[in-house]
């Protein structure tokens, strides 16, 4: 979780020692609206009157571990120097779905200036929830054609905003 609004609101019902544990899922569920599935709402009431509320995190890091691995459900991060248009993300999909024979492919997609132009795509990562250390990549900058072409004449540059 990258939202700090929520992190601080979660916190908040998470360390609300006047609530017990049903209410702070109550709290916790309402927080997460809107959701599509109506299994979590129940699942994390379940758990709170079982009183393992704090296992939530790991519960739910495994099951999309799992979901990943049985659905074959690549993740791909992409950072660009534009905002991508819904047709390039899916035409990224859908290329890299043949690329790594893939069912489907879970896009990040982040924006970085100092590409100058294009984009870098990245994927075979060694965790595919906090998407650390990808072991695969296409580098696809304006950034590192220029350093391509510069070293090609001989001169060490460093292209960059």
């Amino acid at each position: 979780f990258k939202d700090t609004a929520f992190l601080n609101e979660l916190q908040f019902i998470v360390n609300n020692p006047t609530v017990n544990l049903v209410g702070k899922a109550a709290g916790m569920v309402e927080l997460m609206q809107p959701l599509e599935s109506t299994v979590l709402p129940k699942f994390v009431t379940f758990l709170a009157k079982k009183k393992r509320l704090q296992a939530l995190q790991p519960v739910v890091e495994e099951y999309m571990s799992t979901l990943y691995e049985t659905q074959n459900i690549m993740p791909v991060r992409v950072k660009s120097a534009q905002p991508l248009t819904e047709e390039q993300k899916e035409a990224i999909k859908e290329k890299m779905k043949a690329k790594l024979g893939a069912s489907d492919i879970k896009l990040v997609c982040q924006i970085e200036p100092t590409l100058i132009a294009g984009l870098t795509v990245e994927y075979g990562f060694v965790d595919p929830e906090q998407l650390g250390t990808p072991t695969s990549g296409e580098d696809m900058s304006m950034k590192t054609y220029l350093e391509k072409a510069a070293l090609d004449q001989g001169v060490v540059a460093t292209a960059g905003i």
